[in-house]
């Protein structure tokens, strides 16, 4: 259903997509993640639009990769990206949940050191893509010469104004 929510609205812009399902095993093992790899810079070479998900049917608890945020992550250091985005309902990180805390203070950069100093309370039990869990999966994959942001994909234009090298409202990892 959500591929082909992308499908249709990718098709709208008059672009191709297709769907591309990994698995934690095709980004550890060399040959996998060298034919993953290949697959994704050919769709791209050939102007498609890779939809990259979990292969959940594959897929046991113990070689999840646990959120779409890690594997975004992972899929641009495969494809070498000059640039990961991830979107959120927030407009990045605080130093504590502002849902909860009206005295939260936003970090417009963070580092490791500032990962280890930010209280890691939710306000709900699972937190699997939340806030911090992005900001982690941002830092694994951030490196010289990548930039991985984390902005509010609920404001209309939001990436859009980014993508265009507006200044916007966000966090940036750096390493």
């Amino acid at each position: 259903i959500i591929s082909s929510a992308y499908d249709e609205e990718f098709h709208a812009r008059d672009l191709l997509t297709s769907l591309v399902l990994l698995t934690r095993h095709d980004t550890a093992r060399r040959t996998s993640y060298l034919h993953a790899r290949d697959a994704l810079l050919r769709l791209v070479e050939l102007g498609v639009v890779p939809v990259v998900n979990e292969n959940d049917t594959v897929t046991v608890d113990e070689i999840k990769f646990g959120d779409n945020d890690t594997l975004a992550a992972l899929v641009s250091c495969l494809v070498s990206a000059d640039l990961c985005v991830t979107l959120s309902d927030i407009d990045g990180l605080y130093d504590k949940n502002p849902k909860m805390h009206g005295d939260a203070k936003f970090i417009h950069e963070v580092t490791e050191e500032v990962m280890n100093n930010v209280d890691s309370e939710e306000d709900v039990a699972d937190v699997t893509g939340g806030v911090r869990n992005k900001m982690e999966a941002m830092l694994r994959m951030c490196g010289p010469g990548r930039d991985c942001v984390l902005i509010n994909g609920t404001v209309p234009g939001r990436l859009q104004s980014l993508l265009k090298g507006e200044e916007v409202t966000c966090t940036v990892a750096r390493m």
